[in-house]
Protein backbone atom coordinates (compact mmCIF):
# COMPACT_ATOMS: atom_id res chain seq x y z
CA UNK A 1 0.00 0.00 0.00
CA UNK A 2 1.13 3.25 -0.94
CA UNK A 3 1.57 6.18 1.92
CA UNK A 4 -1.33 8.26 1.88
CA UNK A 5 -3.55 6.06 -0.34
CA UNK A 6 -6.76 7.55 0.22
CA UNK A 7 -5.32 11.20 -0.49
CA UNK A 8 -3.60 9.72 -3.63
CA UNK A 9 -6.92 8.72 -4.63
CA UNK A 10 -8.78 11.93 -3.94
CA UNK A 11 -6.05 13.98 -6.20
CA UNK A 12 -6.45 11.23 -8.80
CA UNK A 13 -9.75 11.26 -8.59
CA UNK A 14 -9.75 15.35 -8.84
CA UNK A 15 -7.81 15.25 -12.02
CA UNK A 16 -9.97 12.56 -13.54
CA UNK A 17 -13.16 14.91 -12.92
CA UNK A 18 -10.71 18.12 -14.00
CA UNK A 19 -10.90 20.15 -11.41
CA UNK A 20 -7.11 20.95 -11.20
CA UNK A 21 -7.77 21.97 -14.88
CA UNK A 22 -10.45 23.62 -14.30
CA UNK A 23 -8.75 25.46 -11.53
CA UNK A 24 -5.89 26.67 -13.77
CA UNK A 25 -8.08 27.31 -16.87
CA UNK A 26 -10.02 29.92 -15.08
CA UNK A 27 -7.10 32.22 -16.28
CA UNK A 28 -7.53 30.77 -20.13
CA UNK A 29 -10.69 31.85 -22.44
CA UNK A 30 -12.70 28.55 -22.29
CA UNK A 31 -12.69 28.44 -26.32
CA UNK A 32 -8.84 27.76 -25.85
CA UNK A 33 -8.88 25.37 -23.01
CA UNK A 34 -6.28 22.28 -23.62
CA UNK A 35 -5.57 23.39 -27.40
CA UNK A 36 -2.24 23.50 -27.02
CA UNK A 37 -1.97 19.96 -25.69
CA UNK A 38 -4.35 18.82 -27.90
CA UNK A 39 -2.89 20.58 -30.89
CA UNK A 40 0.29 18.34 -30.41
CA UNK A 41 -1.05 15.33 -29.69
CA UNK A 42 -3.32 16.24 -33.42
CA UNK A 43 0.40 16.97 -35.04
CA UNK A 44 2.37 13.83 -33.76
CA UNK A 45 -0.81 11.38 -34.77
CA UNK A 46 -1.13 10.54 -30.54
CA UNK A 47 -4.58 9.33 -30.69
CA UNK A 48 -4.21 8.67 -26.89
CA UNK A 49 -3.31 11.52 -26.35
CA UNK A 50 -6.15 12.99 -28.35
CA UNK A 51 -8.24 11.43 -26.32
CA UNK A 52 -6.82 12.71 -23.16
CA UNK A 53 -6.80 15.94 -24.72
CA UNK A 54 -10.64 16.35 -25.74
CA UNK A 55 -11.89 14.43 -22.42
CA UNK A 56 -9.99 16.42 -19.97
CA UNK A 57 -10.81 20.05 -21.84
CA UNK A 58 -14.42 18.54 -22.23
CA UNK A 59 -14.78 18.13 -17.89
CA UNK A 60 -12.65 21.46 -17.67
CA UNK A 61 -15.37 23.50 -20.34
CA UNK A 62 -18.13 21.54 -17.63
CA UNK A 63 -16.41 22.70 -14.81
CA UNK A 64 -16.16 26.00 -16.29
CA UNK A 65 -20.21 26.46 -16.97
CA UNK A 66 -20.15 25.53 -20.73
CA UNK A 67 -21.68 22.16 -21.04
CA UNK A 68 -22.66 22.39 -24.89
CA UNK A 69 -18.90 22.97 -25.73
CA UNK A 70 -17.86 20.39 -23.61
CA UNK A 71 -20.94 17.69 -24.65
CA UNK A 72 -18.97 17.97 -28.38
CA UNK A 73 -15.62 17.13 -26.94
CA UNK A 74 -16.64 14.31 -24.92
CA UNK A 75 -18.62 13.12 -28.04
CA UNK A 76 -15.16 12.97 -30.13
CA UNK A 77 -13.72 11.55 -27.18
CA UNK A 78 -16.03 8.81 -27.42
CA UNK A 79 -15.48 8.24 -30.73
CA UNK A 80 -11.37 8.06 -30.52
CA UNK A 81 -12.03 5.68 -27.48
CA UNK A 82 -14.65 3.25 -29.39
CA UNK A 83 -11.74 3.31 -32.51
CA UNK A 84 -9.01 2.65 -29.56
CA UNK A 85 -10.91 -0.12 -27.75
CA UNK A 86 -9.51 0.49 -24.21
CA UNK A 87 -13.24 -0.53 -22.44
CA UNK A 88 -12.00 1.78 -19.75
CA UNK A 89 -11.35 5.02 -21.78
CA UNK A 90 -14.98 4.49 -22.99
CA UNK A 91 -16.60 4.60 -19.62
CA UNK A 92 -14.52 7.64 -18.41
CA UNK A 93 -16.17 9.18 -22.21
CA UNK A 94 -19.23 8.07 -21.40
CA UNK A 95 -19.44 9.67 -17.92
CA UNK A 96 -17.82 13.00 -18.82
CA UNK A 97 -20.68 12.85 -21.52
CA UNK A 98 -23.07 12.30 -18.79
CA UNK A 99 -22.09 14.79 -16.65
CA UNK A 100 -22.45 17.68 -19.67
CA UNK A 101 -25.94 16.07 -20.28
CA UNK A 102 -26.83 16.68 -16.80
CA UNK A 103 -25.68 19.87 -17.17
CA UNK A 104 -28.11 20.79 -19.80
CA UNK A 105 -31.16 19.37 -18.37
CA UNK A 106 -31.17 16.23 -20.50
CA UNK A 107 -31.41 13.80 -17.32
CA UNK A 108 -32.55 10.61 -19.94
CA UNK A 109 -29.24 10.95 -21.92
CA UNK A 110 -27.33 11.50 -19.02
CA UNK A 111 -28.82 8.23 -17.09
CA UNK A 112 -27.92 6.11 -20.29
CA UNK A 113 -24.26 7.11 -20.70
CA UNK A 114 -23.71 6.68 -16.82
CA UNK A 115 -25.49 3.00 -17.27
CA UNK A 116 -23.65 2.24 -19.76
CA UNK A 117 -20.56 3.32 -18.30
CA UNK A 118 -20.85 1.45 -14.98
CA UNK A 119 -21.81 -1.70 -17.37
CA UNK A 120 -18.43 -1.26 -19.00
CA UNK A 121 -16.38 -0.58 -15.54
CA UNK A 122 -18.70 -3.62 -13.36
CA UNK A 123 -17.58 -5.43 -16.74
CA UNK A 124 -13.40 -5.23 -16.71
CA UNK A 125 -10.98 -5.41 -13.96
CA UNK A 126 -10.51 -1.94 -12.62
CA UNK A 127 -8.51 0.05 -10.35
CA UNK A 128 -9.62 1.85 -7.38
CA UNK A 129 -9.27 5.08 -9.33
CA UNK A 130 -12.20 3.35 -11.68
CA UNK A 131 -13.71 2.39 -8.22
CA UNK A 132 -13.95 5.34 -7.62
CA UNK A 133 -15.46 6.63 -10.67
CA UNK A 134 -17.85 3.52 -10.91
CA UNK A 135 -18.94 4.92 -6.91
CA UNK A 136 -19.28 8.14 -8.30
CA UNK A 137 -21.24 6.93 -11.03
CA UNK A 138 -23.79 5.08 -8.81
CA UNK A 139 -24.27 7.99 -6.78
CA UNK A 140 -25.32 10.07 -9.82
CA UNK A 141 -27.50 7.81 -11.21
CA UNK A 142 -29.10 7.54 -7.61
CA UNK A 143 -29.62 11.21 -7.97
CA UNK A 144 -31.06 11.12 -11.17
CA UNK A 145 -33.41 7.91 -10.03
CA UNK A 146 -34.67 10.72 -7.21
CA UNK A 147 -33.31 7.97 -4.39
CA UNK A 148 -30.03 10.01 -3.30
CA UNK A 149 -30.60 13.89 -2.19
CA UNK A 150 -29.06 16.03 -5.20
CA UNK A 151 -25.61 17.56 -5.13
CA UNK A 152 -22.19 17.59 -6.46
CA UNK A 153 -20.90 14.16 -7.28
CA UNK A 154 -18.23 13.88 -9.44
CA UNK A 155 -19.21 14.87 -13.07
Amino acid sequence: MIPNEDAALDIARRIADGEAVAFAARREPVAHVGEGALAVARDIGDRNGQFEGLHGRGLTRCALGHPGQALADHRAAHQLATELGPPVDRARALHGLAGAHRRLGQREQARRCWQEALDILEGVGVTKVEEVRAGEIRANLGQLAGKVPAGPVGT
